[in-house]
């Protein structure tokens, strides 16, 4: 493919129509509680969706916290490419092939890929960002110390926002990078959130949703710059029970001191049940008064955003407060073949189902992920994965049937992402898992948690 042929296929012009994007409001970072914020092409949906709570109910707390908007990405990459800062046609070349290569062909040729997007992404990390940006991050700054009742330990959450993420259909989850506890520097994580827009596991997972890397990487990413919030007690709440779809039940992650907590509250009955993964955990109670609050402010916001959500918040001052609000998605964007084996088994073993489905296939062990990952070694399309814990972008980068885990819950990113990409999966196993030894033929329900196997194959 000529090169004028490659230009038009990335953006008509990607430099022009860079320039293009930017909106009529020219503002480069403004705080979220601005008029402007509900405007997700702005600023992504994270910090659209924060905007939301604020304007549903000021009683809501969030962390005072602003947005480096999309006008400032934009700005800043055609800046990138005219000093060819940024190589343009590599950018054109990388979109191409991810667009015009099925999952599988991208997945063989990674290393190719990766080495590409590992050039645009240091390209836009050891570029500087403009003044203009700059001085109005700063701005912003002085202004949420200002009006912070915690100057003398001030420090920043950076989080990505891109206009696709936290949506109806894809979560994005854990596919963007997010920093926490940031003191200095802003500018360079502000940088690595948007060079995280090239990452090949995001691009994947975004084209296994439907979404092209072009319009992934031309309508751009916000960033949050958020007060980080200390706080010993911290969790996840889904408005339902994503496995099962009751309605009626909200499912409550809460890590408070070293203790992990899962709360099922029921909206009939008002009841919450607690289940803690260690048998001698004290603060009951407590953990009884927290679910509650959390449980009266997603009432607030389910009935004024009518859509079934999924909110991460901390306790602070005794207060609940809410850092960050996504549409629970819908199960699933590419749903796999799954197929179920009626085959008798005698022995099983439970955990907890964390997305939905019943398979049978070859029992994987995969003791050390990181070297695993390091050293790209391969697994069948028929391979039952069993490990201590993958990232989500594990069960991207590759063709698994189904998942077990011995860590790990039905809130957490990787089940989030195995729900959309239909890949069954039992979490929170345990040490229980190891009477299953490797390539023994098991059957995993995603439902239940059930693992069925037998003792001789």
């Amino acid at each position: 493919m000529d090169k004028m042929i490659i230009n038009e296929y990335c953006y008509e012009n990607t430099k022009e129509r860079f320039k293009s994007a930017m909106f009529n409001n020219d503002r480069l970072v403004i705080p979220v509680s601005n008029v402007l914020v509900r405007d997700k092409n702005i600023v992504g949906n994270k910090a659209y969706n924060l905007s939301r709570v604020i304007s549903i109910d000021q009683s809501i707390k969030i962390p005072c916290c602003a947005v480096v908007t999309t006008n400032s990405y934009h700005e800043f990459l055609s800046i990138l490419f005219d000093d060819n800062s940024v190589d343009y046609d590599a950018v054109c070349e990388f979109i191409k092939k991810i667009d015009e290569s099925n999952a599988e062909s991208i997945r063989y040729n990674r290393e190719d890929l990766e080495h590409i997007s590992s050039i645009i992404q240091d390209s836009i990390i050891n570029s500087d960002i403009f003044f203009g940006i700059m001085d109005e991050i700063r701005q912003q700054s002085v202004i949420m110390r200002r009006y912070s009742n915690f100057e003398d330990s001030f420090s920043y959450a950076v989080r990505s926002s891109s206009v696709f993420e936290d949506s109806d259909n894809a979560s994005f989850a854990g596919q963007y990078v997010s920093f926490l506890d940031i003191t200095q520097d802003i500018d360079l994580f502000i940088k690595k959130c948007w060079a995280s827009l090239f990452n090949i596991d995001s691009l994947l997972y975004a084209k296994a949703c439907g979404v092209k890397a072009e319009d992934i990487i031309h309508t751009g990413m916000g960033v949050i710059i958020q007060r980080m919030v200390k706080s010993n007690c911290r969790g996840v709440v889904f408005s339902i029970d994503p496995i099962y779809k009751l309605s009626n039940t909200m499912v409550i992650d809460i890590k408070h001191n070293k203790s992990d907590y899962i709360v099922r509250y029921n909206q009939l009955t008002k009841s919450v049940t607690v289940i803690c993964s260690e048998e001698n955990a004290k603060n009951n109670d407590y953990i009884v008064s927290v679910s509650h609050k959390v449980v009266d402010i997603v009432n607030k916001l389910v009935k004024q955003m009518k859509v079934d959500l999924d909110i991460e918040w901390v306790i602070e001052n005794n207060d609940v407060v809410v850092l960050q609000v996504r549409p629970i998605t819908n199960n699933s964007c590419l749903r796999r073949d799954i197929i179920k084996h009626n085959k008798s088994y005698s022995k099983y073993i439970e955990g907890i189902g964390a997305s939905e489905g019943t398979v049978s296939g070859r029992a994987c062990e995969i003791p050390d992920i990181n070297e695993f990952i390091n050293n790209n070694y391969g697994i069948s399309p028929d391979d039952i994965i069993v490990a201590d814990m993958v990232p989500a972008s594990f069960v991207i980068s590759r063709s698994i049937k189904g998942l077990i885990t011995r860590l790990g819950g039905t809130t957490s990113h990787l089940a989030i992402v195995c729900r959309e990409l239909g890949i069954p999966y039992v979490a929170g196993v345990g040490d229980s898992v190891n009477v299953i030894s490797n390539g023994k033929t098991i059957e995993i329900n995603g439902n239940t948690g059930k693992i069925s196997y037998d003792l001789e194959n």
